[in-house]
């Protein structure tokens, strides 16, 4: 089946109001700048803008994408690339997953500047500990774990069946039993039905294990961190 991405594009743009509130929460001389696509097209005015107000700004190109300053899903290479030259990072948009991963994975400080509220916010550290934490303890527990399950969508462009056979065939190494569960779309609550599984490793979308940890009653980990501790 053949898939058609159409982007769609925020158009009332990026108002003075909200301009001017970067420009007094930001007080890095280096600044790293990124959006989703529904507001990419606001990149250049906010680039020009933080230059004007003697700003460096950096924008990396997506691996994936090929696209300047775009995050999606799990694709941050656009930020990756350009870590070692920023101070910081500034994340246009109006969610939190993609500018926490950005936190995680640079260890650089994210401000998030939303075009619906007019707001400008950062992700506090205490944000990004409570994360890490989590993600220590349900890495604890998946090393302790007999029968892991994993996750496997059927989405486009998230779909891992290769990866969770070989985790599968990793896993079963070390005597222990592994499952894969496929799935169109997850709720992770329907899991609980399945008691005897003790741990999940997630091959799809890395915010299942990151936004939704927190509604799996048993540890849930990602693919990058299975492959950390084998």
């Amino acid at each position: 089946m053949n898939v058609i991405y159409i982007p769609c594009f925020y158009k009332r743009g990026i108002d003075n109001e909200l301009l001017q509130k970067i420009v007094e929460n930001l007080k890095e001389e280096k600044i790293g700048i990124f959006s989703v696509v529904q507001f990419s097209k606001n990149l250049k005015k906010i680039k020009k803008f933080l230059e004007d107000n003697n700003k460096k700004v950096f924008l990396g190109r997506s691996v994936k994408l090929g696209k300047v300053g775009q995050v999606l899903g799990c694709d941050i290479s656009s930020c990756e690339k350009i870590k070692e030259k920023v101070d910081c990072f500034l994340f246009i948009g109006s969610g939190i997953f993609h500018p926490i991963l950005v936190a995680l994975k640079t260890n650089k400080d994210v401000y998030i500047a939303n075009p619906l509220t007019k707001e400008v916010s950062k992700i506090s550290r205490k944000e990004i500990e409570k994360f890490k934490r989590k993600n220590e303890e349900n890495i604890r527990k998946f090393k302790n774990a007999k029968r892991i399950g994993i996750l496997v969508s059927t989405k486009p462009g998230q779909e891992n069946l290769k990866i969770a056979l070989d985790i599968k065939k990793e896993i079963e190494k070390n005597n222990r039993k592994a499952f894969i569960f496929i799935f169109d779309t997850l709720i992770p609550e329907e899991l609980m039905n399945f008691t005897e599984i003790d741990a999940w490793v997630n091959t799809a979308c890395p915010r299942i294990g990151i936004d939704d940890a927190e509604r799996f009653d048993k540890p849930v980990i990602n693919v990058e961190d299975f492959y950390a501790i084998v």
